[in-house]
């Protein structure tokens, strides 16, 4: 469980299967304000958090990705300043230990130590899930936004980021999941 709300810092919480507390941790890594997108988990027990860290009283502000142990205590906090935008954006783990974050229009993908392999900018993608991880690279779902575009659209890049396609765009306001199947695709 993460708490986290504008003027407080993120906080991660363990509990058991009947919601006794296990461990309570708080995170105060240099920001003034955190806004907290995503949580995820590792297949290996080690979680993260990310979002947008406020350095200081209206601005500037960074993309950020904090790394824990299973046990919350921090292996590594990263600010990303801002090589494209810093906006709200949803976060995956990867199964190479690294993370995938879509802020706006943007996604970057770091190393399990939470150095940056790539950046990309996709125009046109702000409004998407959290991206998929897929046997060959990532699957991304746009939904439409009334009275932006009102159509949807799925893409897909390979593990560098590069574009692989864009299926066609089709018209409706709201796509309520992507899921990854039992086969990888």
């Amino acid at each position: 469980i993460l708490s986290s709300s504008y003027y407080t810092v993120p906080e991660l919480l363990r509990l058991d299967s009947n919601g006794n507390l296990i461990w309570h941790n708080s995170y105060q890594t240099g920001a003034y304000h955190y806004f907290v997108y995503s949580t995820g988990e590792f297949a290996n027990g080690d979680l993260f958090f990310n979002g947008i860290a406020e350095m200081q009283m209206n601005g500037p502000y960074y993309n950020f990705i904090v790394k824990t142990n299973s046990a919350g205590t921090i292996k590594w906090n990263k600010y990303y300043y801002p090589f494209y935008y810093s906006a709200w954006g949803l976060a995956i783990p990867c199964n190479d230990g690294g993370v995938l974050s879509r802020t706006a229009d943007e996604s970057f993908k770091t190393d399990s130590s939470g150095n940056i392999e790539w950046a990309k900018s996709f125009t046109g993608t702000s409004f998407c899930f959290k991206p998929i991880e897929v046997n060959d690279g990532f699957v991304y779902a746009r939904y439409g936004e009334t009275g932006l575009s009102d159509t949807g659209f799925v893409y897909k890049t390979d593990k560098q980021g590069n574009l692989l396609w864009a299926g066609e765009r089709f018209n409706v306001n709201y796509i309520a999941k992507i899921s990854r199947l039992s086969n990888g695709h």
